[in-house]
This record gives structure tokens, sequence and C-alpha cells, in this order.
């Protein structure tokens, strides 16, 4: 009885190389690759690690984000950088996606081209080289998706002890963390679960050794519409900001109330706001460009 629990609790637990391995008609043509984990962890955002440095192991981190700018672009481009190309243990809790939608939206970001026709062309053998590197590369990621919709702080708990101690996780994202407690309507009820599960990553994160980075969404701020308005911590709810070590705020101006001038400088780009740190930093704020034909962050010069 208790092992059937346990395997109800973690069959929401899936691999990439698995689900890759289901989709595409995997053989001998993949390229068995020696990938190098690297021992720091960095976000491979050059200009945002040369400011706040490597990821730190035992640190909760936030990135906070207003619905519609960016936020699953953003947590992708993350993925892709840790999980992929530096190789690194990553575990992504998303209820907001399923491990197969997440999958497909990393794929059709690095080529630019829908998956279903990348799953054709692949297992027609007609995808182009690069098409069929990334999928080596996918393959071969140690990436673990949760894409359970509701948890709480006991379970949450369980399946991070389970990730880090059977499954080698290095590191742990977790999307739309407000998700996770949607199923309470009470407010006050909502904001202690809310508040409980914020207090457990943060434990968690000491007791593993590990760092652990949530995104929110920021809700009710139309005040940082304006391009001259900074966006800071006061506009984080305390739950988050009360817990985290370090948080950053990813701010894009609705671009259709921009001047022209204005538009100039924000069309295509990003700016990460860093307002909290555990460190004292030269620089609170970092530039990105943003790809939204592949839905893609990268730093301002690669």
């Amino acid at each position: 009885m208790i092992k059937e629990i346990e395997d109800l609790m973690f069959e929401s637990i899936s691999s990439v190389k698995d689900t890759i391995y289901q989709t595409f008609n995997i053989s001998e043509r993949l390229i068995a690759e020696e990938h190098i984990s690297y021992p720091d962890i960095y976000t491979n955002f050059w200009r945002l690690d040369k400011i706040i440095g490597r990821i730190e192991n035992g640190k909760l981190y936030s990135i906070s984000v207003k619905p519609g700018r960016g936020k699953t672009a953003f947590l992708l481009s993350l993925l892709k950088n840790i999980g992929i190309d530096r190789s690194t243990h990553t575990a992504l809790f998303s209820p907001e996606r399923s491990s197969l939608k997440i999958i497909q939206r990393v794929v059709e970001s690095h080529t630019a081209s829908a998956f279903s026709k990348i799953v054709s062309d692949y297992n027609e053998r007609i995808a182009p080289i690069s098409a069929n590197n990334f999928i080596s590369k996918l393959y071969y990621s140690n990436i673990f998706i949760d894409d359970s919709t509701f948890m709480g702080d006991l379970r949450f708990d369980q399946k991070i002890d389970f990730m880090v101690e059977n499954l080698g996780v290095k590191i742990i994202l977790i999307d739309s963390i407000e998700l996770y407690s949607q199923h309470i309507s009470d407010v006050e009820h909502n904001y202690v679960e809310s508040e409980r599960i914020m207090k457990m990553l943060s434990e968690s994160a000491k007791k593993h050794n590990i760092p652990i980075i949530i995104f929110s969404q920021i809700m009710n701020s139309k005040e940082i519409e304006d391009v001259h308005v900074n966006p800071s911590i006061e506009h984080i709810p305390k739950y988050i900001s009360d817990v985290c070590d370090t948080m950053m705020i990813l701010h894009r101006p609705n671009i259709n109330t921009l001047q022209s001038h204005e538009l100039e400088v924000w069309k295509k780009r990003a700016k990460l706001f860093i307002v909290k740190h555990f460190n004292e930093l030269r620089d609170d704020n970092v530039w990105l460009q943003y790809n939204e034909s592949i839905d893609y962050f990268t730093s301002i010069d690669e």
C-alpha cells in the first residue's frame, strides 16, 4: 500500500530523455556526445552573470514578470542555458504546462519550426543537421519535469527530496508559484498556503544545499507600465520577498503605449531589475535581447 502511494506521488515526474525517446524515432543516429557538467551554475546570460556571479547553492531566487510579458520564454531560456547547454541536472516544476508542452516550446524556440514538422522530418531523416543536433542534446540532458497542478508544502518537499537524492538534481526551477495555491478561494487562507510553500522552499534549498529559482506573476501593478517607473521589491508579495535571498523583475512595458523614441529603446528588448541580493552589487539591472519570433531571450551582445 505504501509503495502504491509512493508510485502515485511520483508518477507526475518525467525525464526529458524518456519523452524525447517516446516522441522521436530514436536510433543509432543519435551521437553519444560527452556533455560536460560544470560544477558551478551560471545563467549563461553573460551580462547578468557578470553582475550577480554564479547561482549560489542553498539560496532561494525569485524572478517576477507581468502576465504576457515573457515569463515562460525567460524560464525556458534559462532551462536551456542551464539544463541543456551546461548539462546541469535540473528539475522543473510546472503547474501551468505539461512536460510535453514544455518540450514542444523548447524545440520550437531553438529550431524555429513547428514541433510536429520537426518530429516528422526527424523520423523521415530529412531534418536539418542543426535540428538533429538539438534533439540529441535534449536526449542526453538530465532534465526532469513535474507537471502536477496542485501541491501542498509537504508533498512538494517530498518530491524535491526524491529528485535530489535519487535523480541527482543540482538546481530546481519552479514556474508560476502562485498556481500551487490557486485552488484556495479564501484570500487569507490562500496567502497562508503560499507563505507555507515559500518557507518550505527556502528551507529545502538550505537542506540540500542547492539553488531554487521560483517564477511568479506581478499582478495589479499598472504603474510599472510607465517606462519611467522602475519596478521594485514593493511590487512583489511579502510571502516571496520575506524569504528570497535574491529577487529579480523582468520588465517589458506595453510597447503600444510608447512614444517613437521610447519604442526604439525597448523594441525587442527587456530589462531585468535585481531588486534584492544577498551581496552588495555595483549594478542593479541588465538589458536582455528578446527574439519574439522564437520566443527566446539572450544577452544583448549574443
